[in-house]
């Protein structure tokens, strides 16, 4: 699989790649009850891949990541630069290195 082709990856992208914790998302995006498991962001193959069950992920603005396939394909998570927070539904990923 090959990314779409662009020119203009965003300047956060290379910085995704590490563990995430997962919180559950409450109103305002603030973060509640921590749940059981750990999300890794890796590069595999020159693809920037979220572990199961989101599968590979492209940027599509400075601050929203489009899942590219896997049961999630075509769904939207929103990045904050500022805490290198990832929103997707009702979940907060923040990362380890950020707790």
């Amino acid at each position: 699989a090959k990314y779409p082709v662009t020119y203009n990856w965003p300047a956060y992208w290379a910085d995704l790649s590490g563990e995430y914790q997962i919180y559950q998302r409450l109103p305002g995006n603030k973060t509640g009850e921590l749940w059981n498991g750990k999300y890794i962001i890796s590069t595999d193959n020159d693809l920037v891949v979220m572990s199961n069950p989101f599968g590979p992920v492209v940027p599509i603005s400075e601050t929203f990541i489009r899942i590219w396939s896997g049961p999630f394909a075509g769904e939207i998570m929103e990045y904050f630069p500022s805490t290198g927070n990832i929103i997707h539904q009702n979940a907060v990923f923040i990362p380890l290195k950020n707790e």
